[in-house]
């Protein structure tokens, strides 16, 4: 990637302004950043909005996103079978150094149409 490469930094990095979360999605029409409590992991303790660029990635700042604590993001977009966008789904970030299971999380990668076993 040059320097100019707007897919630069993604996931959590820290800025002279403070931690800046950025993730891309080409059809997301909404995203915000969901803080988790540090005393219980199950409970949303801050959400905040994130805004887009011209090149699709979205991205927020606050200092509460400090190193080791625990987040999601919730995206909105088109909901056909290609898509799929659930607002209220907790995503991970595909970017983030570490995954930590929590009783939220484990349900976020799961689909809710069933899949194929392989047999007839």
């Amino acid at each position: 990637m040059s320097p100019a490469d707007p897919l630069r930094n993604l996931g959590v990095v820290m800025t002279s302004k403070g931690p800046e979360l950025r993730v891309w999605s080409a059809s997301a029409t909404a995203m915000e950043l969901c803080l988790f409590a540090a005393d219980d992991p199950a409970s949303i303790e801050f959400t905040k909005p994130m805004t887009v660029d011209a090149h699709g990635v979205w991205s927020t700042r606050t200092s509460r996103l400090a190193p080791g604590r625990q987040y999601s993001i919730r995206a909105t977009g088109p909901t056909d079978p290609q898509h799929r966008f659930d607002p209220h789904r907790h995503l991970v970030d595909p970017y983030a150094k570490a995954i930590v299971p929590s009783p939220r999380a484990a349900g976020a990668a799961r689909s809710s149409t069933p899949r194929s076993t392989g047999r007839a």
